[in-house]
């Protein structure tokens, strides 16, 4: 009786960790305004040629995904102003990391992993008077894919991640 006891005991407490956790990573999320997105595609030699993945494509995937929700996404070809300059150097980032790769004993088999990140200004000290870029909102998937699947596998897993993300964000910032 006292270990099943303990062991509803453990389980509640994971629960209500990852729900807690949960909300911190929502509470990050709280009132920033417009972001820039930055999509990175590293790839081993032996995935080098045979991954037809543009990142460009990658970038309109993400960018058009933000705007469908409603948020701001920065264009390169925002005009810069002394009223904005601010603003713009420290705009929050959402960073896209693909990384592929593969061995040359497994041909047409390659290990992808997604990460999609948040990166936005925050102080820290005593008072609050130092600031640093950092990471507050952060996602990731590693899986398998065959030649035939791999492209479309990484834009479905970085669609669901961006999507993990906005419904973080829309949740931390609702509408009035």
């Amino acid at each position: 009786m006292r270990l099943r006891t303990l062991s509803i005991s453990v389980w509640l407490l994971i629960l209500l960790g990852l729900t807690a956790n949960a909300q911190t990573k929502r509470d990050s999320l709280r009132g920033f305004q417009f972001t820039e997105v930055i999509i990175k595609v590293a790839r081993s030699q032996s995935a080098g040629a045979e991954v037809g993945l543009s990142e460009r494509q990658l970038q309109a995937d993400v960018e058009l995904r933000l705007r469908k929700a409603g948020l701001h996404v920065k264009d390169v070809n925002d005009p810069i102003t002394i009223e904005n300059l601010w603003a713009y150097e420290v705009t929050p980032s959402l960073d896209v990391l693909v990384s592929i790769v593969g061995r040359d004993d497994l041909k047409g088999v390659f290990a992808a992993e997604v990460n999609v990140r948040l990166k936005r200004m925050g102080k820290f000290g005593k008072d609050h008077s130092q600031s640093i870029f950092a990471a507050v909102w952060s996602d990731g998937i590693t899986s398998i894919l065959g030649k035939d699947m791999l492209e479309q596998g990484i834009r479905r897993q970085m669609a669901d991640l961006v999507d993990r993300f906005i419904n973080d964000y829309l949740a931390a910032n609702p509408k009035s």
